[in-house]
């Protein structure tokens, strides 16, 4: 008699056991990817602050100093409500861009003038050319923000709001501990201390290395800004990154804010009632800080949780003498000549 044999197989129970147990680590594997991705992109990123900040020693060994944060030049209307090349445009030739360099010619055109120019050729008042396309270099590849800076898009200025938009950047130069100042507007109630919360890059600014008594090592030249940011509230606050090429005007602090950060409100600020205030400052989609090139070429990454003067609301900008005192670590860092170095952050 012949015996029948019995096919053994997966029942119900142990099929969905199986797959119970997939699910588990794929669950467990897309945040590693999602985690060795962003530190791919924050590799590039700390690249990229690399090359400029490489830049920038390249540029002083050819003119004896830094650029400026941006260039005010003298017109009919004292240069106030015009587009002004930044030190983006003029570090150009030392990040491989010596043919874009000499498309824009920013040591000759005013920016005012050839935004205008290439505007009116356009027409449409949503692209300025070249002025328009974007240069990787400039770009954090973390950062969600668009090509074209929608929401600093005022080139010409004459033209108004809405008019050219100019290609957008996230990396800015640190101006001051405090607020972003120019030559002429000095915040007068803080001026008692104005030398030493004042950062590497001014307004027609010549900064040497000579300048920065505080040590290269102690001195932050460059940082991030992001796109967007989710506030406390829960609502998506637009920052605007920054501009390539330069800013919109030099009598505010939000236009100034183009090419250049202060130290006034905290890294990544999240407060909404004073989320205006992260336009000036620094920030970036690093979880938990943002990376910043120090003046003797080498890039770090700073905690938002560094120490900071603030009252609940993330900034320090308020005209009031006790604020303005260079007197933590945050603020010791981009001021320059404050007479205390930093040493480990």
């Amino acid at each position: 008699m012949k015996s029948c044999k019995v096919r053994s197989g997966f029942t119900l129970v142990e099929l969905l056991v199986v797959i119970a147990i997939i699910g588990i680590l794929i669950a467990l594997l897309l945040p590693a990817v999602q985690a060795a991705r962003e530190a791919a992109r924050r590799s590039q990123c700390t690249n990229n602050l690399k090359q400029l900040a490489l830049a920038l020693h390249n540029y002083h060994d050819s003119f004896k100093s830094f650029p400026s944060g941006w260039i005010k030049t003298p017109t009919s209307n004292a240069g106030n409500d015009q587009n002004m090349w930044g030190w983006t445009a003029l570090i150009l030739p030392f990040v491989e861009q010596q043919p874009l360099h000499d498309q824009i010619k920013p040591g000759t055109n005013q920016f005012e003038s050839l935004a205008n120019a290439l505007w009116v050729a356009n027409g449409s008042g949503t692209s300025l050319g070249v002025l328009s396309q974007p240069v990787a270099a400039f770009r954090c590849p973390s950062d969600v923000g668009p090509v074209s800076n929608q929401n600093r898009d005022r080139f010409p200025f004459s033209a108004g709001a809405g008019s050219g938009r100019v290609a957008t950047s996230n990396y800015i130069a640190a101006t001051a501990s405090w607020r972003i100042e120019s030559n002429n507007n000095n915040a007068p109630n803080c001026n008692p201390s104005i030398n030493q919360r004042w950062g590497i890059f001014q307004q027609n600014g010549d900064t040497k290395f000579r300048d920065i008594t505080d040590g290269t090592s102690n001195v932050i030249a460059l940082g991030e800004r992001r796109w967007r940011k989710k506030m406390d509230n829960g609502n998506i606050y637009t920052i605007g990154a920054a501009n390539l090429f330069g800013v919109r005007r030099a009598n505010t602090n939000p236009h100034r804010a183009d090419q250049v950060g202060c130290g006034c409100p905290k890294i990544n600020l999240d407060v909404w009632a004073s989320r205006t205030d992260a336009d000036e400052g620094f920030s970036s989609e690093h979880p938990g800080g943002a990376q910043f090139a120090l003046a003797d070429g080498s890039v770090r990454f700073i905690s938002e949780t560094i120490q900071f003067d603030a009252d609940g609301t993330g900034t320090a900008c308020a005209d009031d003498l006790a604020l303005c005192d260079v007197d933590t670590t945050w603020e010791r860092l981009i001021s320059m000549q404050d007479g205390e170095p930093v040493g480990e952050f």
